[in-house]
């Protein structure tokens, strides 16, 4: 929870309010959309349900405006191969409705905070296509750095990384 929003596991009661939010071309110019059907989208959401909180206990969680109670994004932590590597990469997307009210921040600073001070991560990545500025700086202002470039599935994406452990280190 934050000042301004609550942030909780996803459920499958929170399907439909996601279809809001995805319905939005510009929601999903960067990222993947939801499932045609929803009853697939369902049965997709009921095994991640099942499988990522059950087996990591974390995930993407559901955001919420506190004071009204909608379901306004999805925020959090999936663990992700690269290469020769796992990392954990910070994820959200909030309703268009929503931007440039300080939310994605908000909520990205929460899984940040849990990431650090509940699984004692050392650091975060982020992968945002290249064309995504807003992201982008999104990224820089939560203190994420660059690190790399690549291409997958014909998109071009940064890889930017945050330390989690410079508070600790600052203080030896």
């Amino acid at each position: 929870m934050t000042k301004r929003l609550l942030i909780r596991e996803i459920t499958l009661d929170d399907v439909d309010a996601l279809y809001g939010i995805y319905g939005d071309e510009r929601v999903t110019r960067y990222i993947p959309g939801l499932q045609k059907d929803p009853q697939e989208e369902r049965r997709m959401t009921k095994a991640y349900i099942e499988s990522a909180y059950a087996f990591y206990g974390f995930g993407l969680w559901a955001v919420f405006e506190r004071s009204t109670g909608r379901l306004i994004g999805r925020v959090g932590l999936t663990p992700r191969q690269m290469d020769d590597c796992c990392v954990l990469e910070l994820g959200y997307v909030i309703d268009a409705g929503h931007w440039r009210q300080g939310y994605a921040a908000e909520a990205c600073e929460a899984a940040i905070r849990y990431a650090q001070e509940e699984l004692d991560c050392e650091e975060l990545s982020a992968f945002i296509r290249v064309e995504n500025t807003a992201s982008i700086a999104l990224a820089e202002k939560l203190g994420f750095q660059y690190f790399d470039r690549w291409q997958q599935d014909g998109f071009q994406f940064v890889w930017y990384i945050k330390e989690l452990c410079d508070t600790l280190n600052n203080m030896e």
